[in-house]
């Protein structure tokens, strides 16, 4: 209803005010008596082109001085009959028998002129136009009374002429307004969506009249509302725009998906990094255009991404900043770019490189290299476990990437297999994801999720304690032990019962789980493993060295 309202009340504007007054001239009596101010001024102005003393008996019979000559010119015709007026060389102009039909032609061709053609002109040309046709029409009744003696009453015609012109000339301008505070409108409804007010977005839309564009617009919000999960939003947007036109491309069908309960989140393994419930996949995020979906990790999706500039592959791991309390979020997005700097200062062939940050609604990403090679997940089983020579010579590398990061005063937070990309043929490792574990962790949520891998934490980050350069340590032995053995030195069925072991357990000697490894693996894994921080290494250059004595000697 309110869009049909709404629709009625477009329709009714200026300029179909002016149509109806030309469909009304159509079937109206040419002579008008209340509008025929402009024939009495031209039935003088014949008398006296013409040079005829009719004219001067017709004055002092009227006894009208010159300015009332409209009020009696009804009487013109009657007064040129009168025998005691006319002269016996005198004739009463006629109105022919054509005119009737002539004059509704003649309407029909004005109102098309004003109503169609003069909006497609400049007004300098519809001025000119206008003034022309009238000009032709004043000539017209004029020639024909003097030359022909007939009676053709113009007036009515000449006046919806410069009324139906000046309707029309309202509209347009008016049209001009509309169109130019639409589109600041929209550009204000962009603004709005950039900086996170979804309302002011949608209100500066709705205040728009009904267009293509602003339906367009419309449908556009309430799509990426949808693609980054701000459920209630996208209802608003697409109710909104049900509203101003029903059946409006797919928008009934989202409407219903948007009120179906979300499925129950699948168990996760432990050994993956827990997540928050992400949007599904944007097709660009800034400059960048999304390809396909990587992976996921303790902030969010990682994508495979495309720079158009500089054409090369990239990927993108996203922050969605929904998921966290309002209070908090703009310490977390300070704490996002702040660790996202600090990790594109790290220079280090075996450590990630961070190119970009950038930020969208609710959303924010960091841009790195695109490494190939598999995550050392993948050789995690004890089925597929790498020659132990190989295990300690990504050990190595990956702790010297660590050093090389300390050095630099970032910690990564998260080592684990599945943030270490393995390339067997160069014998190359990559370290990814520096210092994003802490821009999760150290935000609480609603759901008070852990973020992170619990199989991989350190003591100190159970208990809710500072992470280290020594927390690394540990995780990065958890690590070692897992790729040498393909077991994890502490397991629990649950979160707490994990932790536990974690943090008052004891591993298994590593040697019972797979004899032939050297001595040097049970020494630098308990090294590693202590509970305390200050027990193990010092620093990662000394578990790099640790590990290069022990290839140097027992390889």
């Amino acid at each position: 209803m309110t869009a049909l309202l709404e629709r009625l009340i477009s329709l009714l504007n200026l300029r179909t005010l002016a149509l109806l007054l030309g469909l009304w001239l159509v079937v109206a009596p040419p002579s008008y008596p209340a509008l025929q101010w402009l024939d009495g001024t031209l039935a003088s102005l014949t008398v006296t082109l013409a040079d005829d003393p009719v004219y001067f008996a017709w004055s002092q019979a009227t006894s009208s001085a010159p300015t009332l000559w409209w009020t009696q010119v009804g009487e013109l015709p009657k007064f040129l009959e009168a025998e005691s007026a006319s002269p016996s060389w005198v004739t009463s102009p006629q109105t022919p028998w054509w005119f009737d039909p002539a004059h509704s032609v003649l309407a029909l061709l004005l109102t098309a002129f004003v109503c169609l053609l003069i909006p497609k002109l400049r007004l300098s040309v519809a001025l000119l136009s206008s003034l022309l046709v009238f000009v032709v029409l004043m000539a017209a009744q004029l020639g024909a009374a003097i030359a022909r003696n007939y009676w053709l009453p113009l007036g009515l015609s000449a006046q919806y002429l410069w009324l139906g012109l000046l309707l029309v000339g309202c509209w347009y301008c008016q049209g001009v307004w509309q169109r130019r505070y639409q589109s600041t409108s929209r550009e204000l409804g962009a603004l709005k969506m950039q900086q996170g007010d979804w309302i002011g977005a949608s209100t500066a839309l709705a205040a728009c009249p009904i267009s293509p564009e602003v339906l367009t617009d419309l449908y556009q919000q309430a799509r990426q509302h949808e693609e980054q999960r701000r459920v209630a939003d996208a209802r608003r947007v697409y109710a909104l725009l049900q509203q101003r036109r029903r059946r409006y491309r797919d928008v009934e069908q989202r409407l219903a998906s948007l009120q179906k309960p979300p499925k129950a989140p699948e168990a996760r393994d432990m050994a993956q990094t827990l997540v928050l419930d992400i949007p599904p996949t944007p097709t660009r995020l800034g400059r960048y255009e999304i390809e396909r979906e990587l992976g996921r990790g303790a902030m969010g999706i990682v994508y495979l991404a495309h720079d158009p500039h500089i054409a090369r592959p990239l990927a993108i791991k996203t922050l969605n900043y929904a998921h966290f309390d309002s209070a908090e979020r703009e310490a977390v997005k300070a704490r996002f770019f702040r660790e996202a700097e600090a990790a594109g200062r790290l220079r280090h062939p075996g450590i990630v490189a961070v190119y970009d940050v950038g930020e969208e609604p609710e959303l924010a990403y960091i841009v790195m290299d695109y490494v190939q090679g598999e995550p050392l997940s993948q050789f995690a089983a004890p089925e597929k476990l790498l020659p132990i020579r190989k295990v300690y010579e990504v050990a190595l590398q990956v702790a010297e990437a660590l050093a090389y990061a300390h050095s630099q005063e970032v910690v990564h937070r998260d080592i684990k297999p599945g943030n270490i990309l393995y390339r067997p043929e160069q014998n190359q490792v990559t370290v990814t994801d520096f210092g994003i574990a802490r821009i999760a962790s150290s935000a609480r949520t609603q759901t008070g999720e852990i973020f992170g891998s619990p199989l991989y934490m350190s003591p100190e980050q159970l208990r809710g304690l500072r992470a280290g350069e020594q927390s690394d340590i540990f995780s990065l032995g958890v690590t070692f032990y897992q790729l040498l053995s393909g077991a994890l030195p502490f397991r629990g069925e649950n979160i707490a019962e994990l932790s536990y072991q974690i943090v008052q357990g004891r591993h298994k000697n590593i040697r019972d789980l797979r004899p032939q490894l050297p001595r040097s693996a049970t020494r630098i894994i308990n090294k590693a493993l202590q509970k305390e921080p200050e027990s193990r290494y010092a620093s990662a250059t000394d578990m790099a060295r640790a590990l290069s004595k022990a290839i140097e000697r027992d390889f």
